[in-house]
């Protein structure tokens, strides 16, 4: 989860805590009903990202390393190749592009 979806799930549940306050005081809930609901909503979102977090720990840590190449590899040779007079499309049936130029 990166630092965007948190800001996401973050406000989606500051978003949803609000509504637990308007619809409390709208239809008359006890005080403790809708700010147990307020800091159900407020903390949900932080337990699912520990437990999510030590789940992506778990499986990291039984993956087993990877092996290392034995030899590295080269660099390939760079190449230089000269193009003329290759013909492109144009906006304009009439008109004839030619493209030329070096490509390495």
């Amino acid at each position: 989860m990166n630092r965007e979806q948190r800001g996401v799930v973050k406000a989606v549940s500051v978003i949803a805590a609000a509504l637990w306050i308007v619809l409390g005081l709208r239809f008359g809930w006890p005080a403790w009903l809708w700010l147990a609901l307020v800091a159900a909503t407020c903390v949900a979102p932080w337990v699912i990202f520990w437990q999510y977090r030590r789940w992506q720990d778990r499986e990291l840590a039984a993956e087993p390393p990877a092996a290392e190449a034995a030899e590295p590899r080269e660099r390939p040779q760079a190449a230089e190749r000269s193009l003329s007079g290759l013909p492109m499309r144009s906006a304009h049936p009439d008109y004839k592009f030619l493209f030329s130029g070096k490509v390495f």
